[in-house]
């Protein structure tokens, strides 16, 4: 659909409220600017017309400062705004992309911020060993593409009794100390299921016997007893969506369903006592990314050590449940002992244990991988789906069904449809190389690959060395090479153009 678009704008400028810049396509004609604009199905476009011209953002101060009673006690704050071209600050919101590199050359924060009421203010936590020294600031206001950049000079007055400490007791997830207390206090009657392992019996016992002044009463079962799907009623079966989600009429009634689909054979709060190995109930909640630390013999909770976990749904629908994890008789007698003080409000001072000694440096030292120079870029009117490399331009269709030619410059052609299909990159089949990054594409550039993560993150990696790296501001949707040049596509309908060192 095309259609012509016009503001009262009084001469004043058209920001591109999405990719950012003065909507070049809008010509004055006396108070109104007007342009015609091509959308397709879905499309949105968004556009800002201030009261005055933006002049530059502004960063009203930038300090450090103390409070050794919070949890991050370093804290770098920030204040900032966005200048008219009169001087005066906008009192609305606008858009900011702030950069913050430490003077190691490692970029330490990406963040995007908006004014609001004419200022952003931001506090952000600083390490106790971070690098001293001279910390640069980039600020970008997203409507005009102004920027600014300003230093902040960190000093070495930073004190910390000590980075690492020991749990006094068995280990758990921040939280879960409380989730724990309340776990006994809403269930006085509890199932729980054990290993095959002699000290997750030995455990059961001591928790009947110790927590049974309390009111609180116990079954045991042994793990190998529930270790099979739930039976479910007709009722059930037909408004249960499972522990992993099932579609409707997949959820049986009866037992033949999964344990992803009806959980395992127990009903109401649970306590499950021993370890992945010993206990298939714990192994399953391992698989399922149920516990927050995943436990592995002889590295964690480590010998002579327990670890603690609360869960919801992992055995069942809307079940409660509570895991003692360890791999020897003492850590799980640690586990035992350390639940039941939770259980009865008892708390130490402190969780921690600090070190008699400890020393903390600032960093000095950093490995930054090269970032790709940017050559050009340009917005298409939608986002490429396909894109690649053929007899010296690059080929592009986007998602709007129309198709275009870009030469190395970042010249611009229509083209009726994309030519062949022998000019792509070729895709491999791998893995991610982080495990908080979710790989969305991965392709073989010959003597080296090239990851391209979820979220807008390449890196290009040669003989198991990050070569390039690049976190971009948007999705990638398609890329390819062209001659030394890496072209990447972005979701918004950016192109973007790199240059790479052979």
């Amino acid at each position: 659909m095309t259609t012509n678009i016009a503001f009262e704008t009084s001469g004043k400028p058209v920001y591109n409220a999405i990719n950012g810049g003065i909507e070049s396509m809008f010509t004055s004609a006396g108070k109104y600017s007007e342009a015609k604009f091509t959308f397709s199905a879905g499309q949105m476009r968004v556009w800002a017309v201030t009261s005055e011209p933006i002049l530059s953002p502004i960063l009203i101060k930038a300090t450090t400062s103390k409070n050794q009673n919070s949890g991050h006690p370093y804290l770098l704050n920030l204040s900032i705004a966005v200048l008219k071209e009169s001087g005066k600050i906008f009192a609305g919101t606008i858009p900011l992309e702030i950069t913050i590199t430490d003077s190691l050359r490692v970029k330490r924060f990406h963040l995007y911020r908006a004014t609001k009421n004419g200022t952003c203010t931001i506090s952000l936590k600083l390490a106790a060993n971070d690098a001293i020294g001279k910390w640069t600031i980039r600020i970008k206001e997203l409507l005009g593409e102004t920027r600014i950049k300003q230093s902040i000079n960190l000093e070495a007055t930073r004190k910390m009794t000590a980075l690492g400490m020991q749990f006094r007791k068995a280990v758990y997830f921040n939280g879960d100390d409380e989730r724990i207390y309340r776990f006994f206090k809403n269930h006085q009657s509890v199932t729980i299921i054990i290993g095959s392992s002699i000290f997750a019996r030995t455990a059961a016992d001591h928790l009947i016997k110790y927590m049974k002044p309390y009111g609180i009463e116990f079954v045991i079962k042994d793990a190998t007893q529930i270790n099979n799907p739930r039976s479910l009623t007709k009722e059930e079966a037909a408004t249960w969506v499972g522990l992993d989600y099932a579609g409707s009429g997949q959820i049986k009634p009866g037992a033949k369903n999964s344990l992803g689909h009806s959980g395992f054979d127990v009903k109401g709060p649970v306590i499950v006592i021993g370890n992945p190995e010993d206990n298939p109930v714990i192994n399953y909640m391992v698989d399922k990314l149920y516990l927050p630390f995943i436990p592995v013999k002889n590295k964690f909770p480590g010998t002579g050590r327990g670890y603690l976990s609360w869960q919801r749904g992992a055995v069942g629908r809307m079940q409660d449940s509570l895991c003692l994890v360890a791999h020897d008789m003492d850590g799980m007698m640690e586990a035992a002992g350390s639940l039941f003080e939770i259980m009865a409000g008892m708390k130490f001072p402190s969780k921690n244990k600090v070190p008699v000694r400890s020393n903390i440096k600032a960093a000095i030292e950093a490995t930054i991988p090269r970032k790709p120079p940017l050559m050009w870029k340009k917005v298409l009117a939608d986002y490429a789906v396909k894109m690649q490399s053929l007899d010296g331009v690059v080929q592009v269709e986007t998602k709007d069904g129309r198709a275009y030619s870009i030469d190395y410059k970042g010249n611009i052609f229509r083209m009726d449809a994309i030519e062949g299909k022998h000019g792509f990159l070729k895709e491999i089949s791998t893995q991610s190389r982080y495990d908080d990054r979710l790989l969305k594409f991965c392709y073989n550039l010959g003597n080296a690959e090239l990851y391209i993560y979820w979220g807008g993150y390449l890196e290009i990696i040669k003989e198991n060395k990050v070569i390039y790296a690049k976190q971009l501001y948007q999705d990638i949707t398609a890329v390819t090479l062209l001659s030394k040049y890496m072209i990447v596509a972005l979701a918004d309908g950016n192109i973007h153009s790199y240059k790479l060192k052979k």
